[in-house]
């Protein structure tokens, strides 16, 4: 039960931690970030999926156990065995809903922090492409400015030019 507990803090924490990760590398852009935090999150899932497959295999094992032992105490008619192992069968369904319980939580927080991942990625990448398009439009107004001017010097040279033509 122990591992269980702390299975779900594990869980728990790497989900809130994900939610709350603003930091990135330097140079790394928001779809390097989602990439990056997408392979977290598979490597962590795949690491839970295993820990929690082992819970589950145990709890399973253990009310297999247990209804072996009440099984053999009923076929010896030991009443004093056969309520051992009725206690014990009991308290091991009681340990596997538990387990299961467990688990659903934690897929639930783990979907719960990959979504709240997701979204403040996807945040990043709309601003991303907010600043890129204002930069382009910063650039392209400048350009049609510098045109312009340009445009603008070779209409007085061609004037001058047709002035000094004329005299």
């Amino acid at each position: 039960m122990k591992n269980l507990a702390m299975l779900a803090l594990v869980a728990t924490g790497i989900s809130f931690a994900s939610c709350n990760n603003e930091t990135k590398t330097k140079g790394e852009t928001p779809g390097e970030h989602l990439d990056h935090t997408l392979e977290t999150v598979d490597s962590t899932t795949s690491a839970i999926e295993d820990h929690t497959h082992d819970h589950i295999s145990d709890a399973e094992a253990k009310v297999n156990q247990a209804k072996a032992d009440l099984d053999a105490a009923v076929k010896k008619g030991d009443k004093e065995a056969q309520e051992s192992a009725q206690k014990a069968l009991d308290e091991a369904k009681s340990a596997w809903e538990k387990t299961k319980n467990a688990v659903s939580n934690t897929a639930e927080k783990v979907e719960h922090g990959v979504s709240k991942a997701a979204e403040k990625t996807g945040n990043a990448l709309e601003r991303a492409a907010d600043k890129t398009g204002q930069a382009i439009d910063k650039a392209v107004d400048a350009t049609g400015k510098a045109a312009n001017k340009t445009g603008e010097a070779i209409d007085k040279k061609v004037d001058q030019t047709k002035k000094n033509l004329e005299n």
